[in-house]
């Protein structure tokens, strides 16, 4: 398994993609020891904020960042009749696996996840390749878990004026 990779690092935190486990993790630097995740909320409403955000991003069909996702095939067109990314059953981009996703709050850290199940169209396996792509199946990456730009610029804002 990889280890999860830095994307930003700030004055206040660092933010980290574990691509495997389909997670996101952000953790506090030293600069400021009195901001407390637990406290009032202050970590569950940041990580309510991402999943709001990636699945807005997802349901558009797009990255964290905005990118577009790359176009289905014509082949899944003809074959599932649908033109819509992810929505053939609609349950990999269902609103409940983004928010509130799976989330774990400590004082200087917190991981948000996205939901898979364990079979079926949801699955691990499934929402790993829908992520990652899968070069064998020929089917191209669809990133969907991230720290999108304004989250990170939201939580800046958030921890400089608490």
């Amino acid at each position: 398994m990889a280890a999860p990779r830095p994307q930003k690092e700030t004055k206040i935190a660092v933010y980290s993609v574990d691509h495997d486990e389909l997670t996101c993790t952000l953790e506090l630097d030293t600069e400021d020891q009195s901001i407390d995740l637990t406290r009032e909320g202050l970590g569950k409403d940041i990580l309510r904020e991402l999943g709001l955000k990636l699945y807005a991003q997802a349901v558009a069909g797009q990255d964290p960042e905005g990118k577009p996702w790359p176009p289905l095939a014509k082949s899944t067109i003809k074959r599932e009749r649908e033109h819509k990314i992810g929505f053939v059953t609609g349950a990999m981009l269902n609103q409940g696996r983004f928010n509130p996703g799976t989330t774990t709050v400590e004082k200087r850290k917190a991981t948000w996840g996205y939901v898979h199940d364990g079979t079926g169209s949801t699955s691990h396996g499934k929402a790993h390749g829908f992520h990652n792509g899968n070069p064998r199946q020929n089917r191209p990456a669809r990133p969907f878990i991230g720290w999108p730009a304004t989250i990170r610029n939201f939580i800046q804002e958030l921890l400089t004026t608490n």
